[in-house]
């Protein structure tokens, strides 16, 4: 698959997200899709970035919202869930840094 075929794929998945209003600020792509090392049976990692992500049980279950909305788009899609400030902090997330140094920002 092409980072241009994931990117579509993604757009998709924010569309859905949006249908089943699921606040989120940011979606970005990244990974081997977005760093262009893909193959064949590569997943499609998705950051999903929200300024309130929940916490304990509404964290979890907000996750859950996500993988649901991702199986019935593309069985691929791994989605992550990220505070604004783990996207901001590289010092606290790993993933946000991760997503903030190499991702392609989709919306």
């Amino acid at each position: 698959m092409s980072k241009r075929e994931a990117t579509q794929i993604v757009k998709a998945y924010a569309q859905a997200l949006k249908k089943e209003r699921f606040e989120f600020e940011q979606i970005y792509l990244f990974g081997s899709q977005a760093a262009g090392r893909a193959t064949d049976l590569s997943d499609i990692d998705v950051a999903v970035v929200s300024r309130r992500p929940g916490r304990g049980k509404s964290y979890l279950q907000r996750k859950m919202r996500l993988w649901e909305t991702a199986v019935n788009i593309d069985t691929r899609i791994e989605p992550i869930l990220l505070s604004t400030d783990d996207l901001l902090a590289s010092t606290t997330s790993i993933m946000g840094d991760q997503v903030r140094k190499y991702g392609v920002r989709v919306t």
